[in-house]
């Protein structure tokens, strides 16, 4: 299994910024003195799913925001977070994506599973280099795919490849992985301005044993926009989103039910193939 929780991940973690995000509260100042004020947004469940509210962050008072629970055909990751906040008066926008997953090799062509097909949730793709990689193959097709944008700058985010490669150690010790965290910047032209936008992306692989078949996910999935020369400012509204992004405690004990069950069902359908077979 690939770390459960991603699902929910809206977060882009602390390293984003290469600084550390610190809890922001509403009425916060800034450095010009400025007061940058805050406003708490809900993400709410569908009523006909878990329903109430899933997920609560802090945004601009002056921004409007969009979002939503997003659920799948998954055993262990059937849901995730969709987001958008922007400011109705200027460019500046945050998006976030849930996580995807991925599984390749080992006999999943052999046995019905093509590339671009699903295996157990997990669309069947080649694994990519790096977080550099899916942003420029996977994300900005599908996100910008109308946009004439430019690619500007690469960067390496290894704080957050580090903290990945820990939690690797705690949840598959045994298991050899891969990570890679990293950045895009992009430019493009819009209503006569230049604009600027990060995109944020983390690659985790999972080597099964054999050696043949790997599960890959990319996750923290986001992108933060601003005019050309005022994207770096505004780093500390992420870092006021991303702190204070909270799991609604009430709707994740009934999301992590589902998820056991999920889980116990589709262990019981992999091991029925095995009983038919002791039987026949």
């Amino acid at each position: 299994m690939i770390h459960r929780q991603a699902i929910l991940t809206v977060l882009i973690a602390a390293a984003l910024s290469a600084t550390s995000c610190s809890r922001a509260e509403s009425g916060k100042s800034t450095a010009g003195g400025d007061v940058l004020r805050f406003k708490t947004f809900r993400v709410l469940d569908r009523p006909d799913m878990i329903g109430g509210e899933a997920v609560s962050m802090l945004i601009p008072a002056d921004w409007t925001g969009e979002g939503a629970v997003v659920w799948r055909l998954h055993p262990t990751m059937p849901a995730g977070i969709n987001v958008r906040f922007h400011n109705p008066q200027g460019p500046e926008a945050f998006e976030a994506w849930p996580a995807q997953p991925y599984s390749w090799g080992g006999m999943l062509a052999m046995t019905g599973f093509p590339e671009g097909s699903l295996y157990l949730g997990n669309e069947v793709r080649p694994p990519v280099a790096n977080a550099f990689d899916y942003i420029e193959r996977y994300v900005l097709p599908r996100v910008r795919a109308n946009v004439p944008l430019r690619v500007v700058t690469r960067t390496e985010m290894p704080e957050l490849a580090n903290a990945i490669r820990a939690r690797n150690a705690a949840e598959n010790s045994f298991l050899p992985t891969e990570v890679s965290a990293g950045k895009v910047r992009v430019e493009y032209e819009e209503s006569g301005k230049t604009i600027e936008e990060d995109f944020f992306c983390s690659v985790n692989k999972i080597f099964l044993p054999g050696g043949n078949m790997v599960l890959w996910i990319a996750d923290q999935l986001g992108a933060l926009r601003a005019e050309k020369g005022k994207l770096d400012a505004q780093a500390k509204i992420l870092e006021t989103i991303v702190a204070s992004t909270r799991i609604n405690p009430k709707w994740f004990n009934r999301y992590q039910q589902l998820v056991e069950a999920l889980t116990a069902y589709q262990n019981q359908q992999i091991a029925n193939p095995g009983v038919i077979s002791r039987i026949i």
